[in-house]
């Protein structure tokens, strides 16, 4: 969250929360219309996704390594890691006290 008052993050994190559900039942079909819907009336200056992963029966053919590289080409995160069995990491936590 990049907003510095409480409320305003309190109001963009909810934004994106009901975009995710929205999403989730309404582009499961499609999930990089999902991703680029996870914007949806909040402007990339307030808050920053750094990791997606999908799961279940409805995600099973989505390549999670594809869907973090889309996030950081449309501008909604700064990087993706990936480990070495393919998984999609977490940069934060990876690269915390390195």
């Amino acid at each position: 969250m990049l907003d510095r008052e409480n409320a305003q993050q309190q109001e963009a994190l909810g934004i994106v929360g009901v975009n995710l559900l929205y999403g989730a039942f309404f582009y499961h079909y499609e999930p990089e219309i999902l991703l680029k819907s996870l914007m949806d009336g909040i402007s990339a200056e307030r808050i920053e996704i750094d990791m997606i992963e999908f799961t279940g029966i409805e995600f099973r053919h989505v390549d999670n390594r594809i869907m973090s590289l889309r996030l950081v080409e449309l501008g909604l995160s700064a990087a993706a890691m990936f480990g070495p069995s393919g998984e999609v990491l977490q940069p934060s936590e990876v690269l915390h006290k390195r």
